[in-house]
């Protein structure tokens, strides 16, 4: 299933997705095992280039158990 919601300012919209399998999946003998995923994506560009940030954060149960950032910069080539 997919949610998404998008919200606008007067320079830019951000769009944000949701996703989730349903009906839920069986534990698979994990018991209480719970896990939650947060990605972000950015993008935006200038007169010569595109310019992208992504994020992903992983949670198991309260706490954060990993976090990484990617940065990437791409010449526009006359687009």
């Amino acid at each position: 299933m997919k949610t998404v919601k998008f919200t606008c300012t007067n320079k830019f919209c951000y769009r944000r997705s949701v996703f989730s399998i349903y009906p839920p999946l069986p534990t698979l003998g994990r018991g209480d095992w719970q896990i939650h995923l947060e990605t972000n994506s950015e993008m935006w560009s200038d007169e010569t280039k595109f310019y992208l940030v992504n994020t992903l954060t992983a949670y198991e149960s309260a706490g954060k158990v990993f976090h990484k950032t990617w940065k990437a910069e791409i010449e526009r080539d006359h687009l």
